[in-house]
Protein backbone atom coordinates (compact mmCIF):
# COMPACT_ATOMS: atom_id res chain seq x y z
CA UNK A 1 0.00 0.00 0.00
CA UNK A 2 0.82 3.83 -0.28
CA UNK A 3 -0.07 6.60 0.99
CA UNK A 4 0.20 10.10 -0.37
CA UNK A 5 -0.66 13.77 1.00
CA UNK A 6 -0.64 16.77 -0.28
CA UNK A 7 -2.45 20.17 0.12
CA UNK A 8 -3.63 21.26 -3.27
CA UNK A 9 -5.46 24.62 -2.40
CA UNK A 10 -5.74 26.48 0.51
CA UNK A 11 -7.50 24.94 3.66
CA UNK A 12 -8.16 21.59 0.87
CA UNK A 13 -5.82 18.22 1.57
CA UNK A 14 -5.64 15.01 -0.49
CA UNK A 15 -5.02 11.66 0.54
CA UNK A 16 -4.14 9.13 -2.04
CA UNK A 17 -4.12 5.76 -1.60
CA UNK A 18 -2.58 2.78 -3.86
CA UNK A 19 -2.75 -0.71 -3.38
CA UNK A 20 -2.44 -3.82 -6.03
CA UNK A 21 -6.37 -3.95 -6.47
CA UNK A 22 -7.41 -0.38 -5.12
CA UNK A 23 -7.05 2.74 -5.56
CA UNK A 24 -8.44 6.23 -3.93
CA UNK A 25 -8.34 10.32 -3.73
CA UNK A 26 -10.13 11.55 -0.80
CA UNK A 27 -10.12 15.12 0.40
CA UNK A 28 -10.37 17.05 3.87
CA UNK A 29 -11.57 20.90 4.37
CA UNK A 30 -9.23 22.55 7.11
CA UNK A 31 -12.59 24.61 7.44
CA UNK A 32 -14.07 23.24 10.15
CA UNK A 33 -11.14 21.26 12.01
CA UNK A 34 -7.24 20.16 11.51
CA UNK A 35 -7.82 16.23 10.65
CA UNK A 36 -4.61 16.03 8.75
CA UNK A 37 -2.63 16.76 12.30
CA UNK A 38 -5.73 14.56 14.13
CA UNK A 39 -3.99 11.68 11.61
CA UNK A 40 -0.65 11.91 12.02
CA UNK A 41 -1.02 12.45 16.02
CA UNK A 42 -3.09 8.86 16.26
CA UNK A 43 -0.35 7.18 13.57
CA UNK A 44 2.89 8.94 15.77
CA UNK A 45 1.32 7.23 18.54
CA UNK A 46 2.05 3.77 17.18
CA UNK A 47 5.21 5.14 15.78
CA UNK A 48 6.31 6.05 19.20
CA UNK A 49 4.64 3.14 20.93
CA UNK A 50 6.61 0.91 18.47
CA UNK A 51 9.96 2.56 18.28
CA UNK A 52 9.92 2.60 22.11
CA UNK A 53 8.85 -1.43 22.57
CA UNK A 54 5.93 -0.52 24.53
CA UNK A 55 3.71 -3.48 23.68
CA UNK A 56 1.38 -2.40 26.91
CA UNK A 57 -0.22 -0.12 24.71
CA UNK A 58 -1.56 -2.44 21.64
CA UNK A 59 -4.30 -3.61 20.69
CA UNK A 60 -4.54 -0.02 19.44
CA UNK A 61 -7.40 1.77 17.82
CA UNK A 62 -8.30 5.27 16.39
CA UNK A 63 -10.91 6.56 14.35
CA UNK A 64 -10.31 10.09 12.79
CA UNK A 65 -12.96 11.56 11.05
CA UNK A 66 -12.23 14.11 7.60
CA UNK A 67 -14.88 16.49 6.43
CA UNK A 68 -15.26 17.75 2.79
CA UNK A 69 -18.47 19.91 2.28
CA UNK A 70 -21.89 17.21 2.91
CA UNK A 71 -19.00 14.15 2.97
CA UNK A 72 -17.19 12.48 6.22
CA UNK A 73 -14.61 9.72 5.58
CA UNK A 74 -13.93 8.02 8.76
CA UNK A 75 -10.24 6.84 9.12
CA UNK A 76 -10.40 3.26 11.00
CA UNK A 77 -6.53 2.74 12.20
CA UNK A 78 -6.15 -0.54 14.08
CA UNK A 79 -3.05 -3.05 14.80
CA UNK A 80 -2.83 -5.98 16.63
CA UNK A 81 0.00 -6.02 18.61
CA UNK A 82 3.58 -3.91 18.50
CA UNK A 83 4.79 -6.40 15.19
CA UNK A 84 1.84 -6.31 13.00
CA UNK A 85 0.80 -4.76 10.08
CA UNK A 86 -1.54 -1.45 10.42
CA UNK A 87 -5.30 -1.97 9.17
CA UNK A 88 -6.27 0.75 7.31
CA UNK A 89 -10.29 0.99 6.60
CA UNK A 90 -11.43 4.41 5.68
CA UNK A 91 -15.91 4.56 5.52
CA UNK A 92 -17.86 7.43 3.53
CA UNK A 93 -20.45 8.86 5.15
CA UNK A 94 -23.03 11.52 4.06
CA UNK A 95 -23.76 14.38 6.62
CA UNK A 96 -27.31 14.52 4.77
CA UNK A 97 -27.94 11.34 5.07
CA UNK A 98 -27.23 9.02 7.89
CA UNK A 99 -27.89 5.52 6.83
CA UNK A 100 -25.13 6.14 4.01
CA UNK A 101 -21.88 4.21 4.61
CA UNK A 102 -19.46 3.14 2.14
CA UNK A 103 -16.35 1.18 2.62
CA UNK A 104 -13.79 3.27 0.55
CA UNK A 105 -10.63 1.36 1.86
CA UNK A 106 -9.93 -1.80 3.88
CA UNK A 107 -6.31 -2.91 3.35
CA UNK A 108 -3.36 -3.45 5.80
CA UNK A 109 0.28 -1.68 5.64
CA UNK A 110 3.26 -2.35 6.99
CA UNK A 111 4.92 -0.19 9.17
CA UNK A 112 8.00 0.86 7.77
CA UNK A 113 6.56 1.56 4.48
CA UNK A 114 3.41 3.46 6.11
CA UNK A 115 5.92 5.74 7.48
CA UNK A 116 8.57 6.04 4.44
CA UNK A 117 5.46 7.56 2.65
CA UNK A 118 4.08 9.77 5.51
CA UNK A 119 7.98 11.25 5.42
CA UNK A 120 7.97 11.31 1.53
CA UNK A 121 4.76 13.56 1.90
CA UNK A 122 5.81 15.55 4.57
CA UNK A 123 9.25 16.57 2.75
CA UNK A 124 7.01 17.39 -0.07
CA UNK A 125 4.85 19.69 1.63
CA UNK A 126 7.90 21.48 3.50
CA UNK A 127 9.94 21.69 0.05
CA UNK A 128 6.35 23.13 -1.59
CA UNK A 129 5.43 25.37 1.51
CA UNK A 130 7.79 25.59 4.17
CA UNK A 131 6.87 26.60 7.70
CA UNK A 132 5.70 29.99 7.21
CA UNK A 133 3.83 29.23 3.54
CA UNK A 134 2.19 26.23 5.21
CA UNK A 135 0.53 28.10 8.18
CA UNK A 136 -0.45 30.90 5.96
CA UNK A 137 -1.90 28.09 3.13
CA UNK A 138 -3.53 25.41 5.91
CA UNK A 139 -4.22 27.66 8.61
CA UNK A 140 -5.41 25.73 10.62
CA UNK A 141 -2.26 24.19 11.74
CA UNK A 142 1.06 24.34 12.16
CA UNK A 143 3.27 22.32 10.12
CA UNK A 144 4.20 19.07 11.62
CA UNK A 145 7.81 19.51 12.29
CA UNK A 146 8.14 17.22 15.39
CA UNK A 147 6.84 14.30 13.52
CA UNK A 148 8.92 15.31 10.22
CA UNK A 149 12.22 15.62 12.12
CA UNK A 150 11.41 11.91 14.00
CA UNK A 151 10.92 10.73 10.44
CA UNK A 152 14.12 12.66 8.90
CA UNK A 153 16.52 11.83 11.45
CA UNK A 154 15.54 7.85 11.41
CA UNK A 155 15.82 7.72 7.90
CA UNK A 156 18.93 9.43 8.09
CA UNK A 157 20.20 7.40 10.90
CA UNK A 158 20.74 10.47 12.28
CA UNK A 159 20.89 10.23 16.15
CA UNK A 160 18.62 13.11 17.82
CA UNK A 161 20.68 13.14 21.00
CA UNK A 162 18.75 14.61 24.46
CA UNK A 163 20.19 17.18 26.44
CA UNK A 164 21.51 16.49 29.89
CA UNK A 165 19.34 17.57 32.57
CA UNK A 166 18.94 17.53 36.20
CA UNK A 167 16.99 15.07 37.67
CA UNK A 168 13.70 17.50 37.99
CA UNK A 169 13.71 18.52 34.23
CA UNK A 170 14.50 14.75 32.91
CA UNK A 171 10.53 14.83 31.74
CA UNK A 172 11.42 17.29 29.05
CA UNK A 173 13.30 14.86 26.66
CA UNK A 174 14.64 18.18 24.86
CA UNK A 175 16.30 17.71 21.84
CA UNK A 176 19.81 19.88 21.05
CA UNK A 177 18.72 22.59 19.49
CA UNK A 178 21.88 22.13 16.87
CA UNK A 179 19.98 18.61 15.65
CA UNK A 180 17.16 19.98 15.31
CA UNK A 181 18.10 22.86 12.76
CA UNK A 182 20.34 20.52 11.14
CA UNK A 183 17.32 18.27 10.00
CA UNK A 184 15.56 21.24 8.87
CA UNK A 185 17.67 22.04 6.18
Amino acid sequence: MKIRFEIVTQLYIKAFLKSDSNQIEIAHSGVLNDGFQNLLTSLFHIYHFVNEKQESFFPYNSCIKWEDDFIEYLWSISMSSIDSSIQFKIIKTSTGNPNYKETLWDNMVVFNDLFDNIFLSLDNIYKDFGLIGYKRIWEVGNFPVCEYLLLKANRENYILNEMETNEENEWKHKIHRENELFLLK
